[in-house]
């Protein structure tokens, strides 16, 4: 949701009228009528939200680079960067000297070359405080290195806390304190994590706010520490670093890369600072199935000053793609709708712009999401009808890895129902991907009590709910308000970056029988149509929910939300697309 003000000083730069020519390769040519928002094809919405960001600043550079590019050495704000795929001139030795021998960059890459003889660890020309760091990397076999911050100076040693990189020669790993992703020598990883095979990229990141630090490998948190509570005190006293005072406690140091003779490669270094958290130079100025996170596991994140934020604008904005589920143009209030009350969407489209010429090229769920999601009409890339489980193109970037490699956020939560299952969401772009709870399973004597339709639909699911599921105390919980809880923390914890959200729930399904009366009761609708209404009700409070979350973190006028369906209403389930003819499976030729 972009404010009034900026929405007009974007029509009046544009001049109301814009012809635009992407040169990036998942964007098709199109025309924009910028005084109604009115777009041609649904997956040209697409055009729009990227034209926004470059609006916001976004280095005008970037268009016409491949979204494999590396990231500019100059970012808005003071958001630093510390490798710019090109130089070490951002790190030297640890006594100070230029980096000239046994480390190199090669095809964007930093590369610690071959040879047994150590030449020494690398650090940051700055100093960082709390701070967000992700970056790929890969290891010979029988390699050890690893990635520390929070460097200083003990005596003649530098130590920090440590991102240890180690491979055994077995497949796997060997979980422990000292093996890949651990806290080195204080806390182990998840022994589930996952590690990619030697020759092969890892996914990691670092993040580091006030005493908390988390360990994320391939898209898993993996390690969660507290500076200075029990746990942490008593792993000291275990550790080598015991005669170490204050280990870790320092709140600002230098991000080393370790040197222990081994080969090791490192790449896509993205580091982002929450607002107060200033970098320290030193010498030369800075150039500058997948399961991740749950609103009840994640940690809370100290909320920023909103006055902070808001004076903030100058960074790139927010965008949140909501992506509804057989949801009808007649089923909501800003487009006529009299018996299901939907205020938060209804805002929307009272604050906002409405895209009232959007349409799609193929009825069902899953080549409408690959269209969205590649910018692409679905039958470019062999999606006609359903055409589940086809691949969608991997020479080609998705909206969520053009974003990612231009130093956003991205998360994916809901359902997903886009290529084949190992094109998952962490595969195509997104770093984070929430966790899907268990799902509620009736029991004979509930199942019993439901009526027949609901019964034979769950009878095909061996009495396993679709739209219900169990929170982490066991209790019944509707799957869109868990949903709803997700976003919240996602926009929680990453206020202080530009952050890319997708939530596409799996609410409003056709024949969805599960709503809970309490959400039923606060609509006029009536038969089949009720339980329906129910869901969206459901999707609606979600809204609202994510509404709340912008204004209190002060980033509702630097976000762009965007709210749209994958087809048309199921008119069978109680759906409505009036005032148009049709809707999903009644015909491709019909409007609805």
């Amino acid at each position: 949701m972009i404010g009034r003000g900026t929405l007009a000083a974007i029509c009046r730069s544009w001049k109301f009228q814009l012809l635009i020519e992407m040169q990036i390769p998942i964007f098709e040519r199109v025309r924009v009528d910028m005084r109604t928002f009115v777009v041609s094809q649904q997956s040209k919405i697409l055009a729009i939200l990227i034209c926004l960001l470059i609006n916001f600043n976004l280095d005008s550079s970037l268009v016409g680079q491949s979204a494999q590019d590396d990231l500019p050495t100059k970012r808005n704000g003071s958001t630093p960067v510390i490798f710019d795929g090109k130089t070490l001139d951002n790190w030297m030795f640890q006594n100070g000297k230029a980096v000239t021998s046994g480390w190199e960059v090669v095809n964007g890459e930093i590369h610690r070359k071959p040879n047994k003889k150590r030449v020494g660890n690398i650090v940051t020309k700055d100093k960082f405080g709390d701070f967000d760091l992700s970056f790929e990397w890969k290891i010979a076999r029988n390699g050890n290195s690893g990635l520390k911050y929070r460097v200083k100076k003990y005596g003649r040693k530098m130590l920090g806390c440590e991102y240890q990189i180690f491979d055994q020669g077995n497949p796997g790993d060997v979980p422990g304190r000292k093996s890949t992703a651990a806290l080195y020598d204080l806390f182990e990883p998840d022994p589930s994590r996952q590690l990619k095979p030697i020759g092969q990229f890892n996914q990691s990141r670092v993040v580091v706010r006030g005493d908390r630090i988390e360990h994320w490998l391939n898209g898993n948190l993996v390690v969660s520490a507290t500076v200075g509570n029990s746990s942490w005190t008593a792993r000291i006293k275990e550790s080598k670093f015991n005669d170490v005072p204050d280990f870790g406690r320092n709140q600002r140091g230098r991000i080393m890369l370790t040197d222990h003779g081994a080969e090791v490669w490192f790449r896509h270094f993205k580091i982002s600072q929450p607002v107060g958290s200033e970098t320290e130079s030193s010498g030369k100025k800075s150039s500058k199935g997948v399961e991740t996170f749950s609103p009840e596991s994640s940690p809370k994140v100290t909320e920023i000053p909103r006055d902070s934020v808001n004076n903030n604008r100058s960074r790139n904005p927010n965008v949140v793609l909501i992506y509804i589920d057989d949801l009808g143009y007649g089923d909501l209030g800003c487009f006529g709708c009299q018996d299901i009350p939907t205020p938060n969407i209804d805002r929307l489209a009272k604050e906002g712009v409405r895209l009232t010429a959007s349409h799609i090229t193929n009825p069902p769920c899953c080549p409408s999401r690959c269209g969205l999601m590649m910018g692409q009409y679905a039958q470019r890339f062999g999606k006609y009808g359903m055409s589940r489980g086809l691949p969608i193109p991997e020479d080609r970037a998705t909206m969520a890895k053009f974003l990612s490699d231009r130093g956003y956020a991205t998360g994916h939560i809901g359902k997903w129902d886009i290529g084949t299952k190992r094109q998952g969401p962490l595969q195509v772009g997104f770093t984070e991907v929430a966790k899907i709870p268990p799902k509620k399973t009736y029991t004979p004597q509930e199942l019993a009590q439901l009526p027949n339709a609901l019964q034979k639909q769950l009878a095909k699911r061996n009495g396993k709910s679709k739209y219900l599921c169990k929170n982490k105390l066991g209790e019944t919980k509707w799957l869109t308000d868990y949903d709803g809880d997700s976003i919240v923390n996602f926009v929680e914890r990453h206020q202080a970056e530009p952050f890319f959200l997708y939530w596409s729930p799996e609410a409003v399904h056709s024949f969805n029988l599960e709503a809970p009366p309490r959400l039923m009761e606060r609509t006029q609708a009536e038969g089949k149509r009720r339980s329906l209404a129910g869901a969206i009700v459901s999707v609606d409070d979600q809204v609202g929910k994510l509404l709340s979350a912008l204004n209190k973190f002060g980033l509702r006028e630097n976000t762009l939300v965007i709210f749209t369906s994958d087809n048309g209403a199921d008119g069978d389930a109680g759906g409505t697309s009036v005032p148009y003819a049709g809707g999903k499976g009644q015909g491709t030729q019909k409007e609805g």
